[in-house]
């Protein structure tokens, strides 16, 4: 079934009925198939990623698509752009800002959203890039704004984005770079400090950083233990991008792979460390952690440990129990918990 928010799109599709559309971070397949023009697909996550589709392209913010396969093809002669709102509006502004960079003076954005999702406000994120906001359509709680595309957009720069932030723990000083729309890149958040805290006393071998968001926990171990061999992977583009610069900035090497969960991974590790997450969008999803435990069994050595912090209300000592034979509390706070479970 349709989400909501695609429903509204195709209330209204003599909006879209000619042309080309750009449709952004679009969240289920149906869509495409019912979509009433051509269009291209800019996707941000891996996981909505359908590698199968001509038109797609999965990139943080299209920064350079003169090194995207065919991106500059698929982006020419759009006629708008649909976009899907994110939770975060700090990463809606630079999407709506990449968006109307792409985009004729006149042509149109149509942003949709859930009220959940912060739609009723929306309209402050999208009147700096077009004139004549209006809200045509209301309904599921959901929204639909439609504007027009301003004619001073001012040239899109990436660089205008990131961040960088200079993080402290133990005397440990290393620098993490972040982008709108990627975990923990304003401030070291509470739980991957106390993550890194309880770390093992060395780390070896291969080491997995599972959801490494913009490399905060895989950019300390390797400045702290750099005989790892290190892999970070995240579904997110843009944690990919922030992650692989946050390497770069603390002269760092290390893999940085796109994985919905673990499908991408190949090969065995000896540890894998994860501040994983509970939220898909706005909602609560344990599965993503769910699985995850329950994969990465699999790619463990005879012996390795997973290693992960969790907020206290979570059951995964229970899941990583259930798979691995055993769980052990490492260390516990008033609000987290480090478990650790080792392959016999």
């Amino acid at each position: 079934m349709l989400a909501p928010q695609s429903q509204v799109i195709l209330r209204n599709a003599e909006l879209f009925a000619h042309g080309k559309w750009l449709l952004v971070n679009a969240p289920e397949r149906s869509i495409l198939r019912e979509f009433p023009s051509d269009y291209v697909c800019w996707q941000q996550t891996i996981d909505q990623h359908k590698q199968d589709i001509e038109n797609e392209i999965f990139s943080s913010y299209l920064a350079d698509t003169s090194r995207i396969p065919g991106a500059e093809r698929a982006l020419n002669e759009l006629t708008g752009a649909v976009v899907y709102m994110p939770k975060n509006k700090a990463q809606l502004q630079c999407i709506l800002h990449r968006v109307a960079s792409l985009l004729s003076p006149g042509q149109h954005i149509a942003l949709v959203g859930h009220n959940k999702e912060g739609i009723k406000s929306a309209d402050k994120v999208l009147t700096p890039f077009c004139t004549s906001v209006n809200k045509v359509d209301s309904a599921k709680h959901c929204a639909l704004l439609v504007g027009m595309v301003k004619d001073d957009i001012s040239p899109f720069l990436i660089e205008d984005y990131f961040s960088s932030q200079t993080y402290e723990l133990e005397s440990v000083k290393w620098h993490v770079v972040g982008l709108p729309g990627v975990f923990s890149q304003a401030r070291i958040d509470d739980g991957s400090a106390f993550l890194l805290h309880n770390l093992p006393g060395k780390l070896s071998g291969n080491v997995l950083d599972f959801a490494c968001g913009a490399g905060v926990i895989g950019a300390y171990i390797k400045q702290v233990m750099p005989d790892a061999t290190l892999t970070l992977c995240d579904n997110s583009a843009i944690a990919i991008n922030a992650s692989q610069r946050t390497l770069e900035l603390n002269g760092l090497d290390a893999q940085v792979i796109a994985s919905n969960g673990l499908n991408k991974i190949d090969g065995q590790f000896q540890h894998i460390i994860s501040n994983p997450p509970f939220h898909t969008g706005v909602k609560t999803d344990y599965g993503i952690a769910d699985k995850f435990i329950e994969r990465s069994y699999e790619h463990l050595t005879k012996g390795g440990e997973i290693r992960i912090v969790a907020n206290r209300f979570l059951p995964y000592p229970d899941i990583l129990e259930a798979r691995f034979g055993n769980v052990q509390t490492i260390a516990q706070n008033n609000k987290f918990s480090v478990y650790a479970s080792i392959k016999r």
